[in-house]
């Protein structure tokens, strides 16, 4: 088995098992890792806001397989760049809530992949992978800079749980650029309410502040 291990140690410490050659994930790893996938999901629904959107096993174990290949490719440097876009093709189903949640269970550290990954040159396939990632995920990808404001990400202001937990991790990190090309400032006044100054970076007092006085 290799996607089982790996979700294992990601949800257990945050460190991943990875082989050193590629291979396919075998149907009973598959099956075991969805087990493992939907425990992690119950978990995570115990502690969001308002109601999650449903787990759908098929998006989840997607999202597992890509990061577990990401993270391999950014290991084994030595691979054709064919070979490479072929096995990070985007997601081509139908997004929904329930599909950004799902996937979401392991795309969230495509951030600190993509940090990783910076080190290599700007034009490897490996990073244009992770860009073109982080651009159709943006619930997952606070931190790395995007530009576009896609479906997705409509889908997730629209949502209740997906949204307050989005704005969370743009504060969490201080994202201020998902702020300003997202133009996500009232989202960021409405949560924090009428005391900014206490519950926010300076960072971010300093843009609502411009914003407002720009719109004066």
């Amino acid at each position: 088995m290799l996607l089982t291990p790996f979700l294992s140690t990601l949800f257990d410490s945050g460190q991943v098992t990875l082989a050193g050659q590629l291979a396919s994930f075998t149907a009973e790893d598959i099956a075991s890792s969805t087990e493992l996938l939907s425990a992690y999901y119950e978990e995570e629904v115990l502690e969001a806001p308002f109601e999650a959107p449903p787990f759908l096993p098929e998006a989840a174990i997607w999202g597992a397989q890509f990061m577990y290949k990401s993270m391999q490719f950014a290991m084994l440097r030595d691979l054709e760049d064919d070979l490479i876009q072929k096995e990070l093709r985007p997601f081509i189903g139908l997004v929904t809530p329930a599909v950004i949640f799902s996937v979401d269970l392991c795309m969230r550290y495509l951030p600190d992949l993509f940090s990783l990954a910076k080190g290599l040159a700007p034009d490897d396939i490996l990073v244009k992978c992770l860009k073109d990632a982080a651009a159709q995920w943006p619930f997952s990808s606070v931190g790395i800079d995007i530009s576009l404001i896609n479906r997705e990400h409509d889908l997730i202001m629209k949502h209740p749980a997906l949204c307050q937990i989005y704005l969370d991790r743009i504060l969490a990190i201080g994202d201020l650029k998902r702020v300003s090309n997202f133009q996500l400032s009232p989202w960021i006044k409405a949560l924090v309410g009428e005391y900014p100054d206490q519950l926010l970076p300076k960072a971010f007092n300093h843009i609502l502040n411009e914003e407002s006085n720009t719109a004066n």
